[in-house]
């Protein structure tokens, strides 16, 4: 929310502009959570569609803060409140201040010399390269295109799967909530959302260890000045 900060050094900018900008916390959900988490969107995108009570809010800067209502295992209720913050507030947020900006800017200024390296070498061949026909070879040969055709009815070796299927679909029946392979299939499940959990975990602070090992060099520090 750094931005808020570099737009606006107080408040009143905001309201003598008119406009009314909201934010919301959550400690344990990433920026790709934010998108693909179900329970973000059991919560959070639900009742930030309060838009009705967002245009009825007077111009300034909110915490929209989402409160669980109820526990007791039946589908959560949420309460939800607007309180009006400051910017002293969100930069009270970041106690370790503005530092690994630095390593950022290392990021951005290799990020252009890159660009201009391309420009003054490749591009050219690139273009030159880049025909309809090539597109259309590299669209039909994409991996995740690829697995999907070899999947589908373009497969000859897989001829007979619709009528299976069909047969299948029209003698279904549920197993039994005591059926041991439905127990091995909730099991292995766990265990294989436990795997890739850890297998996140892991890979996240690697990722940041690498980042900060290499952007945190006194070199990079000297590129980012250049």
């Amino acid at each position: 929310m750094f931005w808020i900060t570099d737009l606006y050094s107080d408040v009143r900018q905001i309201k003598l502009r008119g406009q009314r900008i909201l934010y919301t916390l959550h400690s344990g959900i990433g920026h790709l959570g934010i998108f693909v988490s179900a329970k973000i969107a059991q919560k959070e995108h639900k009742e930030i569609g309060s838009f009705k009570s967002i245009e009825a809010l007077p111009p300034g800067l909110y915490e929209l803060v989402i409160t669980e209502k109820t526990s007791d295992g039946a589908s959560p209720q949420y309460s939800v409140s607007f309180e009006e913050r400051t910017i002293a507030d969100l930069v009270a947020l970041y106690d370790g201040g503005r530092e690994d900006e630095q390593q950022f800017k290392s990021v951005a200024r290799l990020s252009e010399l890159a660009t201009d390296l391309y420009d003054l070498s490749l591009r050219s061949f690139v273009q030159a390269m880049a025909t309809p026909e090539a597109a259309a070879m590299l669209f039909e040969s994409h991996p995740l295109r690829q697995r999907r055709y070899v999947l589908s009815d373009k497969n000859p070796g897989l001829w007979g799967v619709p009528a299976l299927a069909a047969n299948v679909r029209e003698n279904r029946r549920p197993a039994a909530e005591d059926n041991p392979f439905i127990r091995l299939e909730r099991f292995n499940a766990g265990l294989i959302e436990q795997g890739f959990n850890l297998f996140r975990d892991v890979r996240d602070a690697w990722y940041e260890v690498i980042f900060h090992g290499i952007y945190s060099l006194p070199m990079m520090r000297r590129v980012t000045a250049g």
